[in-house]
């Protein structure tokens, strides 16, 4: 390998590490209030070891860099899928939008996943559009969650009731463990 491509990829696997760290801490630092909490640890967990891996070894993790995004691509869309069902359930407007990120970004990592020798030669583009579409879901979540943030007083009482209901259970189940 060429030292510029090389450096690059190199710089690209570090980027990996961090955000998978950074990705477990977020979970964790955030687990009292947000319900689906593991899968951005699980997240955290997948995307520090393909992080690793692609150290330990670049050029084997090369040739199948196209598997690690598109698997970590689709746990990332699975996620985004769960959040806007949670969406749905708090009534927010527009949860569709997230549905429709998350559902292409399942398309995105299974073609991936299926063609990696498709994924390998346009990958740079692949991952570029996988993550402006999980970027987009991000800014679009986190819009929503400062609106059901800032209209807390107005949900309707059954939708608070079903809230805390879940937060009980939840807290509940996990003093349990």
């Amino acid at each position: 390998m060429k030292v510029l491509p090389l450096l690059t990829f190199i710089v690209f696997s570090i980027s990996f590490l961090v955000s998978g760290i950074m990705e477990i801490f977020f979970a964790i630092s955030n687990k009292e209030v947000l319900e689906n909490w593991g899968w951005t640890l699980a997240l955290g967990v997948f995307t520090s070891l393909i992080g690793v891996m692609l150290i330990a070894n670049p050029a084997i993790s090369a040739v199948t860099l196209p598997l690690y995004v598109g698997f970590m691509l689709m746990l990332h869309s699975f996620w985004a899928i769960g959040s806007a069902f949670d969406l749905k359930d708090y009534g927010v407007k527009g949860w569709g939008i997230s549905l429709f990120i998350g559902i292409l970004g399942v398309l995105f990592a299974a073609l991936l996943i299926v063609r990696p020798a498709i994924g390998g030669l346009t990958l740079v583009i692949w991952t570029g559009m996988a993550l402006i579409a999980s970027g987009t879901f991000n800014l679009f979540l986190s819009n929503k969650m400062r609106k059901i943030h800032k209209n807390w007083d107005n949900i309707s009482a059954a939708t608070r009731a079903k809230l805390e209901e879940a937060q009980t259970l939840f807290l509940k189940e996990y003093r349990s463990r």
